[in-house]
C-alpha cells in the first residue's frame, strides 16, 4: 500500500522494512505487486512469494489462514472523506454516500459486521483501485468516502491535501507480515 519506485529504485516503509531483512538474511529482494488486494494470499499460497508485507492487519480470520510474524505497528481504521464535504461522524452518516474500500480487507470485513445494524449500509468493493486509486477517487470528488488504516493516511495525506479524517472505526490493531501456513510456527516468534 505504500510501495514505490523512486530515483533509486524501490522505496516506501514496507519496502525498507523487507529489504533490512532480505541484507540481514544475506539474500536479494523481488517485489511482486498483484493486481488487486485480494491476490496477494494467493499467491503465497501458490508459493509465488514468501511473505506478504503490505501494512496486513492481524485479524482472527488472518490468522487462520496465515502465520504471523512479530507485529511491527499498530494502525486504526479511519473513515476518510473530502474537505468541503459534510464530516461523517459515525456509521450511519454514511447511509446514501459513495463509499468504497479495497474487495477483500479487514475494511470490506467491519462493513459487513456494521451491516448487521445498518442493513441500508452500502459499499463497492474495488479489485481494481489501490488505496492511492481510492484517495484520489475521494479528492476527485468521484467518490464520498473510504477506509483507511491511520498510518496510511498519514503517508498519503500529504499528497491529498483535500481529504481529511472523519472518524475512527474499532480499536487499534497490529500490523505484521504474513507467512505461509504449516505446521512450524516458528516464523512468529
Amino acid at each position: 500500500s505504500s510501495y514505490f519506485i523512486g530515483p533509486e529504485g524501490g522505496t516506501g516503509p514496507e519496502y525498507e522494512l523487507a529489504a533490512s531483512f532480505a541484507d540481514y538474511l544475506g539474500v536479494g529482494i523481488k517485489v511482486i505487486v498483484p493486481d488487486a488486494f485480494g491476490d496477494l494470499g494467493t499467491l503465497l499460497r501458490k508459493n509465488q512469494g514468501d511473505f506478504i508485507a503490505a501494512n496486513l492487519t492481524r485479524t482472527p480470520a488472518r490468522e487462520r489462514l496465515f502465520n504471523f510474524g512479530p507485529d511491527y505497528t499498530e494502525a486504526r481504521t479511519i473513515v476518510v472523506y473530502r474537505r468541503g464535504q459534510p464530516r461523517p461522524r459515525k456509521l450511519a452518516d454514511l447511509l446514501g454516500a459513495r463509499l468504497a474500500v479495497i474487495a477483500d480487507s479487514s475494511y470490506e470485513d467491519l462493513l459487513k459486521e456494521a451491516q448487521k445494524d445498518l442493513p441500508g449500509l452500502h459499499w463497492t468493493a474495488e479489485t481494481s483501485l489501490g488505496m492511492e486509486g481510492l484517495l484520489l477517487a475521494i479528492a476527485d470528488g468521484e467518490l464520498d468516502a473510504t477506509l483507511v488504516d491511520s498510518n496510511i493516511f498519514k503517508v498519503n495525506s500529504q499528497f491529498y491535501p483535500s481529504l481529511k479524517k472523519g472518524f475512527t472505526l474499532g480499536k487499534e490493531q497490529p500490523q505484521a507480515w504474513a507467512f505461509p501456513p504449516g505446521d512450524d510456527d516458528s516464523l512468529a516468534q
